[in-house]
């Protein structure tokens, strides 16, 4: 019995060895997919470690370029605060002018009433230049009448015609 008893021993561990020959293909099986799965694992932690890469990239790129445009933005703000303080200044520099023109105004208004007194003040010494002129005629007149008279007077006494004139 004790062939047998070998013999089913035998045939025991033959199908335990053919069980484990199944069960060490299904870990073969199971360790080659194991294998893709840590080879796909690896090429997709290659392909997350590029692209942490290139997002640092890209993140080092937008912060410069963060930069940049904060500098800008602060070359802007100098720009604004210059054209602001120009624009002041112009509004300041217009209220003044208005300021002037209002003053000129006022000027030429006390001239434009001065000129008209002048003028007022210049027809007043005219109408008393006429007057004048009239006044000094008035002894030509009598001075030219009196040449007149005169002379008819000599005349008169010349001629003897009037006995009146002779004792004069």
């Amino acid at each position: 019995m004790k062939a047998r008893e070998f013999e089913d021993r035998v045939k025991e561990l033959a199908s335990k060895e053919n069980k484990f020959k199944v069960k060490v293909k299904e870990l073969d099986s199971k360790v080659k997919q194991h294998e893709g799965c840590v080879k796909e694992h690896q090429s997709k932690e290659r392909e997350f470690e590029d692209r942490v890469k290139e997002l640092a990239s890209k993140e080092d790129k937008f912060k410069v370029k963060v930069k940049e445009l904060d500098s800008k933005e602060k070359q802007h703000e100098g720009r604004v605060k210059e054209h602001q303080s120009k624009e002041k200044e112009f509004e300041d520099r217009v209220k003044e002018l208005e300021s002037k023109e209002n003053k000129f105004k006022v000027k030429v208004k006390e001239l434009d009433l001065k000129e008209k007194q002048f003028e007022g003040e210049v027809k007043e010494l005219e109408s008393k230049l006429n007057r004048f002129d009239g006044q000094l005629k008035e002894p030509e007149l009598r001075w030219i009448q009196y040449e007149a008279l005169m002379k008819y007077i000599n005349e008169e006494k010349d001629s003897g015609k009037c006995s009146y004139f002779l004792f004069i």
